[in-house]
């Protein structure tokens, strides 16, 4: 897959805009929690998974999360949005029980990433 710099975006609305759309079109199955609080531009913030498994037991679970805000913001969101078409890629070849999951994630909100883990049973 090519990487493109339409990846990157100048807003968190178009970076989770192209995350969760790119997630979507290479075969994850998405979900977001709302969280308290709003964007620089007023907008909803969420944290947002994209979860590739071949069945519902979890066996091993690859993880991988950054921020939407901060430093690494818009840059990690940019790897990821492309990341999600090698992640079709790697799902083909995942065993019963594995799981890939990616997390798009407000910083400063580790513990709401872990009590959503917890009850979304990843």
């Amino acid at each position: 897959a090519q990487l493109m710099t339409s990846s990157f975006s100048e807003t968190f609305e178009q970076s989770r805009t192209k995350f969760r759309t790119a997630a979507a079109e290479n075969g994850a199955m998405m979900f977001s929690e709302s969280i308290t609080g709003s964007g620089a531009h007023g907008e909803a913030l969420s944290i947002d998974f994209a979860v590739w498994r071949k069945s519902d037991e979890t066996k091993r679970a690859f993880v991988m999360t950054s921020g939407v805000h901060g430093v690494e913001g818009f840059a990690g969101c940019a790897i990821f949005i492309d990341l999600c078409s090698f992640a079709k890629e790697y799902f083909l070849k995942l065993k019963e029980g594995d799981v890939l999951v990616i997390i798009q994630r407000e910083p400063l909100r580790d513990e709401l990433v872990q009590v959503i883990f917890t009850k979304r049973s990843l």
